[in-house]
């Protein structure tokens, strides 16, 4: 997010997935996209996109 890589504050869920974002960081908003490099026996997408 904001060209850098950021960090899961704990390994991602299937409800809700949280991130760190440094204070001087943009905030992304509801709806924002983002890269994410994960393991895809621990991930369950609601929607991905192949860019």
């Amino acid at each position: 997010w904001a060209g850098k890589q950021r960090w899961f504050a704990e390994p991602p869920h299937m409800q809700v997935s949280i991130l760190f974002v440094p204070s001087d960081a943009q905030e992304p908003r509801v709806g924002d996209e983002l890269v994410a490099h994960l393991r895809h026996t621990t991930t369950q997408y609601d929607r991905l996109v192949d860019r």
